[in-house]
């Protein structure tokens, strides 16, 4: 692996002139029809290598009849514990409730745990004169100029 290898060298290695940026690690994990425990442990495992920011893909917990939970269930709670466990960034995406409606989002915790930005994919219509507004609450990480940029599709009618 390249660059600084502990968090604390990886910490010390900040911009210096000539020099822009810092090396950062990110591991994406993907699961489908997997234990929670498992994913759980996979986690733990792979930000107590110094991650970053860990990235768990849409819909890894499946979305179906009882995968609804709100922003502060189970899912995001463990993720939270992770993240503050090992300083780490974690985009969790989540069959979200909120209210009465249901929703598609990624939230993204900071290195405390904190829920510090949340994403909900949106379903857009082809209908003549139709506008596109998406609401997002930008969030600073550090890794790049500009602010936390979800990753996520959206579809389209066609």
């Amino acid at each position: 692996m390249w660059g600084p290898n502990t968090r604390a060298e990886r910490e010390q290695a900040a911009p210096t002139a000539g020099r822009i940026g810092r090396p950062v690690r990110v591991v994406s994990l993907g699961f489908r029809n997997k234990p929670f425990d498992l994913i759980q442990d996979t986690v733990d495992r792979e930000a107590a290598k110094g991650t970053d920011i860990v990235i768990l893909l849409k819909t890894w917990r499946g979305q179906k009849d009882g995968t609804a939970e709100p922003v502060d269930g189970p899912t995001v709670t463990a993720r939270a514990t992770l993240a503050r466990k090992h300083r780490t960034y974690i985009v969790c995406p989540i069959d979200r409730m909120e209210g009465e409606g249901r929703l598609n989002s990624t939230v993204l915790l900071d290195r405390q745990g904190n829920v510090v930005s949340i994403y909900n994919k949106v379903f857009p219509s082809r209908q003549r004169g139709q506008t596109l507004m998406l609401r997002i609450a930008p969030y600073g990480t550090g890794f790049f100029e500009g602010t936390w940029p979800p990753a996520r599709c959206f579809e389209a009618d066609s």
